[in-house]
């Protein structure tokens, strides 16, 4: 972590826009709550904070379900934009995570079912919360690592497989065909995807598609160290000039030189380069290889980075406040729970 954080504020010495690379570095430096987190916390909180952690999403979700009854309004948000503190592509990543937390606890949790009922319908509250949130970020997230539950519940096996397809399919389905936003965000999705095949750039998805290219290209010249953490609008706009990329209209080419990529590892290469992007992976390597005790906290560990993982796809989630802060107390959490237990007292 030291290391990737340290190549981007070094990255400033060749990022000619200054400010907009203090502005990128002042969420970078909310990673020294990391550290502070791992140093002052001991592991028998860990628990109570996950689960203060659960409590406070069931809040948020009592409260994204009164929306979308129009039983009341939040920040003068309508039934058709239920999230109640920040927008609907942040709080689909909060709602995955929650989501697959209660999967995992619900198919782990070997007590009675005056136990485990309440754990199902919280995470069916919470994953209908998720299809009914518009934000397509969180829902690909929870999708994909869905397999990862059940590869840790039962193992890489032909049931494995056959279960994660026939949950997700049915969960896709009944969103589809029972819930009004979730059907028209797919449809835009998948006609999104045509257009983007056919090589019109000129919607969400196929903008996002077009940010690859533009990526791809700029990293052509610049490979090793990208452009600086200021000026990955700077190497779009060279991008589009040379190139002239004809999927794409002329109010996009102005947009795409003027907004971020919508995806973390993009951000990350353009910015920092390819040697940025292998600190990012190695960093994950070492999340992932944590030495920690606990069975549940391990698995968790491995569901919260695969969350993100996907989720870095849709958006830069380094570069938004609450997804930010997501990932921080999800990754002191875990190096708090790998930390050794001090040697106990001889006396």
């Amino acid at each position: 972590m030291g290391l990737f954080v340290g190549l981007l504020y070094l990255s400033v010495l060749w990022s000619s826009d200054t400010d907009t690379a203090l502005k990128q570095l002042r969420m970078y430096s909310y990673w020294i709550i990391i550290p502070c987190f791992v140093i002052l916390a001991k592991k028998e909180w860990l628990f109570n904070m996950l689960n203060s952690f659960l409590l406070g999403m069931f809040l948020s979700e009592i409260l994204s379900y009164g929306m979308w009854f129009e039983w009341w309004t939040i920040n003068e948000r309508s039934a058709n934009y239920p999230t109640p503190f920040m927008t609907h592509i942040h709080y689909s990543v909060f709602l995955a995570f929650t989501s697959l937390v209660l999967l995992y606890r619900f198919s782990f949790e070997q007590s009675s079912w005056k136990v485990r009922l309440p754990m199902l319908v919280f995470f069916l509250m919470t994953t209908t919360n998720l299809m009914i949130s518009t934000g397509r970020t969180g829902q690909l997230a929870f999708f994909l690592t869905l397999f990862i539950v059940f590869i840790i519940r039962y193992r890489v096996s032909i049931k494995t497989l056959a279960l994660s397809a026939i949950v997700g399919t049915s969960i896709i389905f009944a969103s589809y065909y029972a819930l009004p936003l979730f059907k028209i965000r797919a449809d835009a999705a998948i006609r999104d995807v045509k257009q983007t095949l056919n090589e019109n750039y000129n919607t969400s998805w196929g903008v996002r598609a077009a940010w690859w290219i533009i990526t791809y290209d700029a990293l052509k010249e610049e490979p090793l160290l990208g452009y600086g953490i200021g000026d990955y609008s700077e190497a779009a706009e060279m991008m589009v000039s040379k190139y002239e990329y004809q999927g794409l209209s002329n109010r996009l080419k102005k947009y795409v030189a003027q907004a971020h990529y919508h995806n973390q590892y993009l951000m990350v290469a353009v910015q920092g380069g390819l040697v940025a992007l292998a600190l990012m992976f190695l960093m994950y390597y070492k999340l992932l290889r944590l030495p920690i005790q606990d069975t549940e906290l391990k698995h968790l560990n491995i569901i919260g980075i695969s969350v993100f993982l996907v989720a870095f796809v849709g958006e830069p989630l380094w570069l938004l406040q609450f997804p930010l802060m997501l990932f921080l107390f999800m990754t002191g959490l875990f190096i708090t729970a790998s930390k050794k237990d001090p040697p106990k007292d001889p006396t």
